[in-house]
């Protein structure tokens, strides 16, 4: 299985390769191929994603991690820096992906988070939900992120989106 991974340069990404005993060999032996880049910028995932195809079989899956640790602000809870983080690179990543429906497509694997919709917010144990009203700004940037793989994907976007007021 031939895998693109975003975001693994960091936090849940880079632990699964860095730490990972059944990995490293892969790493070692030139299986895995690390390639620096940015995912903000649509050149570097573009370079990445050429490189990861260069051998001529197509890539199964992409793997995509980014997020950034949250910074608290208290008039705004907490929030990320760039604001966008998520949504912009997730387009970034969907604009190199087979746009011919002939070709291979990969699987995606997205990390996302519970309570971003309406639907999944509802579900919030109720002691969690103050916690969550603080998580506004990372979780706009993460429905946007969730939008947008529906778009590409031709999906139909059903749940409700969370009402810019609603604390709990």
């Amino acid at each position: 299985m031939k895998v693109f991974a975003v975001g693994a340069s960091r936090n849940i990404g880079y632990y699964s390769f860095d730490n990972d005993t059944e990995i490293q060999p892969f790493v070692a032996s030139g299986h895995v191929k690390l390639i620096k880049g940015d995912a903000m910028v649509e050149e570097d995932v573009r370079n990445a994603w050429t490189e990861a195809n260069a051998d001529g079989a197509p890539v199964d899956l992409v793997l995509f991690t980014v997020g950034a640790p949250p910074i608290f602000a208290w008039t705004k809870g907490w929030v990320i820096d760039p604001l966008s983080l998520c949504s912009a690179t997730i387009l970034n990543v969907l604009s190199v992906l087979p746009r011919d429906p002939a070709q291979q497509q990969p699987r995606l694997i997205a990390v996302t988070s519970v309570g971003v919709t309406r639907g999944s917010h509802a579900r919030i144990p109720f002691l969690f939900k103050g916690i969550y009203a603080m998580l506004k700004v990372p979780h706009a940037d993460k429905l946007g992120m969730e939008k947008a793989i529906h778009w590409s994907a031709g999906w139909e976007w059903k749940d409700k989106e969370p009402s810019p007021h609603a604390t709990a």
